[in-house]
């Protein structure tokens, strides 16, 4: 009987766990469908609230180790926004953030595009993007909740 209870918490745990990442085939309510050319120059800029749902640190996402020099970083489990993009042939697709808080983004890329993370000072970027659905989370680093500006950009 101990070793039933002793399993049940660790499954519990394991769990608790799994389900407080993200689901990378999520939906955002927003959905924004746009030709690269229109995010030449000052891009597309979209305004998003950050949640703080899940320490993206306890997760196994891609490139997320990598970023454990600032500590727990929290995004929400759905994506801000997402961003349906076309024509990308020879453009580099850049997503910035900026708030007053420490912000975050996690973008991923279409099937097989990749995954990337960007701060409040480093872009998410992609060097040869494919077209298709960009998913982006707004995360903060301990706010609660925290508006943020992301911009979309390709360039040459």
């Amino acid at each position: 009987m101990k070793y039933i209870f002793i399993s049940l918490f660790f499954i519990f745990i394991f769990l608790n766990k799994t389900l407080a990442c993200p689901d990378l085939t999520a939906k955002a309510e927003d959905v924004l469908k746009v030709p690269a050319d229109v995010l030449e120059g000052n891009g597309l800029v979209k305004n998003v609230y950050a949640k703080n749902e899940f320490n993206i640190m306890q997760c196994n996402i891609a490139k997320a180790q990598l970023w454990d020099m600032y500590g727990d970083i929290y995004f929400p489990k759905t994506p801000s926004m997402q961003i349906d993009i076309s024509y990308l042939g020879g453009y580099y697709l850049t997503f910035e953030s900026n708030a007053n808080c420490e912000s975050f983004l996690l973008v991923v890329g279409p099937s097989g595009g990749g995954s990337t993370i960007g701060t409040k000072d480093i872009t998410a970027s992609f060097s040869n993007p494919q077209d298709g659905m960009y998913s982006i989370w707004a995360g903060t680093k301990g706010a609660k909740d925290c508006k943020i500006s992301i911009t979309t950009k390709a360039s040459f």
